[in-house]
């Protein structure tokens, strides 16, 4: 029997190209256009450029293209999966280093990011486990425009039972919902990398805050203690509204003995933004902030060049 199945596949597959020997099978390798072998694979391919399948019932398609420099696969649907299709298992992934595109010639509409800290603050660090078998979960599907309810298995990870660190995306979806996405099959995918840049920005004011804090610090250890004494009732008592997108109102108080103080508006970064010279014989100031960009800034008090308070504020 062996050899009949034998037989026929050199009929099928050598015969037709024996003259030009294009296909060879032989010793369990199949060999086109004459390929250089290498022991460990039995499939051996010269000269094509690369190599294009498509589904038989869709126009679906995976693409591997040898012709460049470094080989390059592509698919329907502008994206490769990793997933086993029958055991419903998203794959591993191990590679040596991995290059996102981030070539500022193909990008528009570029904005610093305002607010971070804030972002990484409403986010929920968890530990978990991969559950060992796949969930059925009920959920609305289309088709052809028609709405219908059906049963599909949210995919399970790669098969792992070491403690895992991350997020649950349906609580990203929530504080970052460009960060998740939904894939065909209902499962929902969380891009960590957009979470890099918020973390990077979060790391940016606290360092703001550190460096009011050390400037603080170094007032006291250089001899302006007693000064910073004198003044120490002169405080800011509140700012409203806060959040605000167009005009605050900063209440403070100062003490007698002040000979000149000033509210200043300053960036997360210590750039004056504004300075607004103010009177002990008033008690508020009127501040436009429509100019400012959205995100945080600090409010403080300088009290006869000594800074004596600072509160946040919220630009919407």
């Amino acid at each position: 029997m062996k050899f009949i199945k034998q037989a026929i596949l050199w009929i099928v597959l050598v015969m037709p190209f024996m003259a030009t020997g294009q296909i060879i099978y032989s010793g369990g390798v199949l060999n086109i256009n004459n390929a250089s072998r290498n022991s460990y694979y039995g499939l051996y391919v010269n000269e094509w450029l690369g190599m294009y399948w498509t589904c038989k019932d869709n126009n679906n398609f995976f693409q591997l293209d040898l012709a460049p420099l470094n080989p390059r696969i592509a698919g329907s649907g502008d994206k490769i999966v990793f997933y086993n299709s029958v055991t419903k298992k998203y794959n591993n992934i191990e590679v040596g280093t991995v290059y996102n595109l981030s070539d500022a010639r193909a990008k528009e509409n570029v904005q610093t990011i305002s607010s971070g800290l804030n972002t990484l603050l409403q986010l929920r660090p968890v530990s978990f486990n991969w559950k060992n078998e796949a969930n059925e979960v009920q959920m609305l599907s289309t088709l052809d425009d028609e709405i219908y309810s059906d049963t599909i298995t949210i995919a399970n990870a790669p098969s792992d039972d070491q403690l895992q660190y991350g997020f649950l995306a349906q609580e990203v979806a929530e504080v970052i919902p460009e960060a998740v996405k939904t894939d065909e099959g209902g499962n929902m995918l969380v891009n960590y990398n957009a979470i890099i840049p918020i973390l990077v920005q979060a790391v940016q004011e606290l360092q703001s805050t550190v460096q009011s804090q050390s400037l603080i610090i170094e007032q006291l250890t250089n001899g302006q203690f007693s000064q910073l004494r004198n003044v120490s009732n002169s405080k800011i008592l509140s700012c409203t509204p806060n959040p605000s997108s167009n005009n605050v109102t900063v209440t403070y108080q100062l003490e007698d003995n002040v000979n000149s103080a000033n509210i200043m508006i300053t960036n997360l970064s210590g750039v004056i933004e504004k300075m607004i010279e103010i009177s002990k014989n008033d008690t508020s100031v009127n501040i436009d902030i429509s100019s400012l960009t959205s995100g945080l800034h600090n409010i403080t008090l300088q009290v006869d060049n000594s800074i004596v308070y600072s509160i946040r504020l919220t630009k919407e």
